[in-house]
């Protein structure tokens, strides 16, 4: 009798470094490149993590913070981040509450919507 292993663990790779860089096409079909430079410092982090807003292709639209679930932590639109070259993040949420230690993903977008920074962080108490 042939036995067969019905558990086939499956595995996704995340290919991760410190930004991810977006490119799109434009009409005519050129690549163009457009990246957001977010770096997280220091990370991993205690109590307070900032992050460098690198942008050279517009006006930044938001930050936001996923957990793993990819659930919304905390976000920031345009105008609160108006001037601003480095934000800073105390570890609470929307509504005020301090969040778990844990890995989070942060998200910048830019207003054109053609290009983001994708960066991890790691809060621990």
């Amino acid at each position: 009798m042939l036995f067969r292993s019905i558990y086939h663990p499956r595995f996704i790779r995340l290919v991760y470094d410190h930004y991810v860089s977006i490119s799109r096409k434009d009409n005519h079909g050129v690549i163009i490149p457009r990246s957001i430079n977010l770096h997280a410092f220091p990370n991993p982090f205690n109590n307070l993590v900032s992050f460098d807003l690198d942008n050279r292709n517009g006006r930044l639209e938001s930050v936001i913070i996923y957990d793993l679930a990819g659930r919304r932590i905390r976000s920031w639109n345009s105008s609160e981040m108006a001037g601003m070259s480095i934000l800073t993040w105390d570890g609470q949420n929307d509504l005020g509450h301090t969040v778990t230690t844990g890995t989070y993903f942060v998200k910048a977008s830019v207003e054109n919507g053609g290009s983001y920074g994708l960066t991890k962080i790691t809060l621990l108490k």
